[in-house]
């Protein structure tokens, strides 16, 4: 309300706080408004209690960014929120470097981890035709 947002899809733009910059979608549909230095400030957008921003943020600040994800959406693994991210239009490596790291350092994601399957049955022990009868 603050920002008197106004989002035009018949003209693919978004307006607020008077600024009017033009809509991006992603390679899924979506649409999205990219932030960075050159564009409306990102406190006007949403708090980032809400939501996450990416922006030209320190390297700190990206891996708060990439464990809140990672918590958000219930402790994915690290392949399946990349390419979440990724789908979302974020292409900075240090974003998918922070994502891996919290992956391999959360705790509760190495206490659950799905144990890795064992063969159920093994190949015949025979090296030549008729050494094994079954």
């Amino acid at each position: 309300q603050k920002a008197n947002m106004v989002i035009d899809m018949g003209n693919d733009t978004v307006t607020a706080y008077g600024v009017t910059k033009p809509l991006h979608y992603t390679e899924s549909g979506h649409c999205s408004i990219k932030l960075n230095n050159n564009s409306i400030d990102n406190a006007c957008l949403c708090s980032t209690e809400n939501c996450v921003l990416f922006s030209e943020d320190s390297k700190e600040n990206v891996e708060k960014i990439a464990e809140k994800l990672h918590k958000q959406f219930a402790h994915p693994p690290a392949e399946k929120l990349k390419s979440f991210v990724k789908t979302g239009g974020e292409t900075r490596k240090e974003i998918f470097d922070a994502i891996e790291k919290i992956s391999e350092s959360c705790d509760i994601c190495r206490r659950y981890k799905r144990q890795e399957r064992k063969p159920i049955v093994c190949f015949p022990l025979a090296k030549n035709f008729n050494d094994t009868i079954a």
